[in-house]
């Protein structure tokens, strides 16, 4: 069976939209001025939903660090049509770039849905379907699959696997490195439906759901505020060139002295350029803001270590 999107997610991808997406730098600067804000794997113990609202888990901080001053972005290549065209025949014909742009029109409705998924996860082994509950906003935009994914890391006997529902389309539209998901078209006219389950393997799955939320949104300033520590208000001057607002960035966080927390955030930074390395993402923006948000907080670290 072929899956099918929404019409609305059909006419927005089809169509050719208006780019509106702001530039790496000028998105840094807006947050930089801001306050706030397939291998089957059968045996996974620990499964962890986090399907219904469970928070990111900020990874602890290592005593001592020795941390590159850059994260190296990899080569990455437009993505391969062929899973687009494959469950998506009516995109045969569309430019990978107008799909990108019909899902920013609906990235963040589905992303909703995907946040208001209610599933009952397995107590201990994976099945190969999970039934989720629809209601109207997952009815909207209702996921094609679920993602099951646990480290990579030896260290544990235990894997723990955290459940993250998820649509195709997005996966497929900027993720090199996925294997081809199974075929999936959930009837939302139903109350429950049963989505395929994909174990996937990633370096970091804590922080997974920060990289998901910005392929759904493409909100590099939601990316950064999640990868930055909130910087002082002084920073409101766009006019001010980036190199000068990241070294008053760096010395705002040096001063609070508070390396270990400033650690925490660069292995969150870590965690998804790692996730993004091993997806083969296809976004020069994604790269440009995991780069500013590591010379940020790795430079106040090494000044916070001096005496």
């Amino acid at each position: 069976m072929v899956p099918r999107t929404s019409k609305s997610s059909k006419i927005a991808c089809a169509a050719v939209l208006r780019s509106h997406q702001r530039s790496t730098l000028s998105a840094a600067r807006r947050i930089l001025h801001k306050t706030s804000s397939r291998r089957r794997l059968r045996r996974p113990l620990g499964i962890r939903n986090a399907t219904n609202g469970a928070r990111l888990e900020q990874p602890p901080a290592p005593a001592l660090l020795q941390l590159p001053r850059t994260l190296a972005k990899p080569e990455v290549g437009e993505v391969d049509r062929q899973p687009i065209e494959s469950a998506y025949p009516e995109l045969a014909h569309v430019p990978t770039e107008y799909i990108r742009k019909g899902l920013m029109v609906t990235g963040t409705d589905m992303l909703a849905a995907v946040a208001n998924v209610q599933a009952r996860p397995p107590a201990s082994t994976l099945p190969r379907e999970l039934e989720i509950v629809v209601n109207e906003t997952v009815a909207a935009h209702c996921p094609t699959h679920m993602l099951a994914i646990y480290s990579n890391s030896t260290a544990e006997q235990k894997r723990k696997v955290t459940l993250f529902p998820t649509h195709h389309l997005v996966l497929a539209a900027y993720c090199n490195n996925l294997t081809a998901l199974s075929p999936s078209s959930p009837d939302a006219t139903n109350p429950t439906v049963q989505l395929p389950v994909v174990p996937l393997c990633l370096p970091s799955p804590e922080t997974f759901s920060i990289l998901q939320s910005y392929l759904y949104t493409k909100r590099i300033d939601v990316l950064l505020a999640a990868l930055l520590p909130a910087p002082p208000s002084s920073l409101s001057d766009t006019s001010i060139p980036l190199p000068d607002m990241l070294k008053h960035l760096i010395n705002h966080l040096a001063a609070t002295g508070n390396v270990p927390a400033l650690a925490r955030y660069a292995m969150i930074i870590n965690g998804v350029w790692r996730n993004a390395c091993a997806l083969g993402v296809y976004d020069d923006k994604l790269w440009g803001a995991v780069a500013v948000a590591w010379e940020a907080v790795v430079g106040a670290m090494d000044m916070g270590k001096k005496p």
